[in-house]
């Protein structure tokens, strides 16, 4: 009896060890699992880490790439701003030498400047000298001017006078002529008048009267005289 409870108690003290065993190796298989899946998760972690790592390796890649190409381009542009520096150094030389010129043209100018605008400047106060000169000789002869104009002014009003004087005197001539002339003429017309009678009578005369020719050939001067009258 003793030894069969004693062999039970072993059994259920196995009994207990064992569930602890298993309780404890569930625990562990849990642990286990939710590491499992915690490695799980990291290993997925791990593999989109990778998967990211290998794009950015791959967009590095294409970046070292294209950062190698530029350096190369980048070299040979260096290089060749190396000469185009050379080049411009040469070119920088023969400026600043022809820039020396310059300023020696420019100094030689602004001498001939300075020369020029003194030489300006005297000819412009001999010109102001000129012209006030001018200016006082202008006045004087407008002075005169205005004294002859007066001058002449008032003897054209004399002369306007005696002119007018002279045309009322001529004036009354004409009149004068015009009736002598009117005078005459009548006194012609007259003359001529007693001319054709007197010659008539003559001419009859003549042919009637052959024997007194004399006497008409005395009368002729007479006849001229008178018409020679006027």
């Amino acid at each position: 009896m003793t030894y069969g409870r004693r062999c039970g108690c072993w059994t259920l003290s196995e009994l207990e060890a064992e569930r602890s065993r298993h309780r404890t190796t569930l625990e562990q298989n849990t642990r286990l699992t939710s590491e499992i899946q915690t490695l799980r998760d990291e290993l997925l972690l791990v593999h989109d880490s990778v998967t990211q790592l290998e794009r950015r390796y791959a967009d590095l890649s294409g970046r070292y790439r294209e950062a190698r190409e530029q350096l190369n381009q980048a070299t040979s542009s260096t290089n060749e701003l190396r000469g185009q520096s050379d080049e411009a150094a040469e070119d920088n030389r023969r400026l600043r030498a022809i820039c020396r010129q310059l300023e020696d043209q420019v100094a030689r100018l602004r001498g001939e400047v300075e020369g020029a605008t003194k030489a300006a400047e005297e000819e412009r106060l001999v010109r102001l000298r000129c012209e006030e000169d001018l200016t006082r000789e202008v006045e004087a002869v407008e002075r005169s001017c205005r004294a002859e104009l007066r001058r002449a002014a008032s003897t054209h009003s004399l002369d306007l006078q005696q002119l007018q004087q002279e045309v009322a005197r001529l004036d009354d001539e004409l009149l004068r002529e015009r009736g002598q002339h009117s005078t005459t003429k009548r006194r012609l017309q007259h003359l001529h008048h007693l001319l054709g009678v007197h010659h008539h009578h003559h001419r009859r005369h003549l042919h009637h009267h052959s024997p007194l020719l004399p006497r008409s050939r005395s009368l002729s001067p007479y006849l001229c005289d008178d018409v020679c009258v006027p």
